[in-house]
């Protein structure tokens, strides 16, 4: 069986699933809520040791990206937990750079034919920079038929700001997903980087604009001049 053929017999297995609506203990929301894809479509890919699959985002927030949330179920009861990498892009496909890693196991995971959102909380947050893209890659070291599976979304293009990605096997090169939506159902969290101000700066107080502007009133060149001199002794 082909790369290709591989990738489609893994879809093929979760592409019926009915998704319901269910939390999943791991879920807690830590920074804010920057990008997200969160339509929920009846299609997965599967991510086990012979495929991996990813989805592309563009950060909206600079700061520190400490969690991700994804949709997924799982087949059967896979004993090895899966792994969601944040990495960085590069032309637009995942990159190979891991800028923070979680993993979960599968008693944390929805069972086919469900789906449930379930949060990576990065033990060490990511800087991210807003316009910038980056990769969600999910990956893991279950045997098929038990796997893992990333729910796709509603729509022909319901994410515009990046797209969905699998490698069969995981060391293959990047191709966009060829069946369903092409993009993932997730969620990214941003502690914002905080606003700098220069040190010991006071706000403006208006007082000088506003003595300015009625020396513009007096009569004589000499009392605009004076007025003008006086009122540039004031705080801005």
């Amino acid at each position: 069986m082909g790369r290709l053929d591989r990738s489609l017999h893994s879809i093929g297995f979760a592409a019926m699933a009915v998704v319901a609506s269910l939390l999943v203990p791991n879920l807690a929301m830590a920074g804010t809520l920057d990008q997200e894809q969160p339509t929920v479509a009846p299609m997965a890919l599967n991510a086990h040791s012979t495929q991996s699959v990813a989805q592309t985002f563009t950060a909206g927030l600079s700061g520190k990206l400490d969690q991700v949330d994804l949709n997924l179920n799982m087949s059967g009861s896979p004993p090895v937990p899966v792994i969601v990498d944040l990495r960085d892009a590069s032309g637009g496909l995942p990159g190979s750079a891991i800028l923070a890693s979680q993993n979960v196991l599968s008693s944390d995971v929805v069972a086919f034919p469900g789906s449930g959102w379930v949060s990576f909380v990065f033990p060490t947050p990511a800087p991210v920079t807003a316009g910038t893209q980056y990769a969600i890659v999910a990956h893991s070291a279950a045997v098929f038929p038990e796997t893992y599976a990333w729910s796709q979304g509603v729509g022909t293009d319901p994410y515009s700001r990046g797209a969905a990605y699998l490698a069969s096997p995981p060391t293959a090169p990047w191709m966009p997903v060829p069946i369903g939506p092409p993009d993932f159902a997730f969620k990214t969290y941003v502690v914002p980087q905080p606003t700098q101000t220069p040190t010991g700066a006071a706000p403006p107080t208006g007082k000088r604009g506003a003595a300015l502007k009625k020396c513009k009133k007096k009569h004589s060149k000499k009392a605009r001049r004076k007025c003008r001199k006086k009122a540039k002794r004031l705080p801005v």
